[in-house]
């Protein structure tokens, strides 16, 4: 029940620090592969740091009820070691943040299935 389209994409064995707010509802988002769990508070921008230890994916969801289908709110990340995260910026993250205007996706084929990243 943990699918999501969307994958967080962090580098693993390096500090990580995630400034998160919220506009509507207070979310809890709750990573225990991570031993994490962040408030986002509406108004507020709240600090949380944070070391992934081990490469792999960690799954998530939010862990309060803050309203209608806000259980229903899954996180997947994918913690790569920090030479694989810097060649997925250049070819994926960055790439996506400076040209806006084409909206083009990058995906593998893989027989009939897309796979996006």
């Amino acid at each position: 029940m943990l699918r999501t389209r969307r994958t967080l994409v962090l580098p693993a064995h390096v500090n990580i620090t995630a400034v998160t707010n919220s506009y509507d509802v207070i979310h809890s988002w709750f990573i225990p592969g991570l031993g994490l769990k962040m408030d986002c508070i509406p108004g507020r921008a709240t600090h949380h740091s944070f070391y992934i230890d081990n490469v792999g994916f960690y799954y998530g969801q939010c862990a309060e009820v803050c309203g209608r289908y806000h259980h229903h709110m899954p996180i997947r990340i994918c913690a790569l070691p920090f030479e694989h995260f810097l060649l997925w910026w250049h070819t994926f993250g960055l790439p996506k943040l400076l040209f806006t205007k084409n909206q083009k996706k990058y995906g593998i084929h893989y027989g009939t299935r897309k796979y996006r990243w």
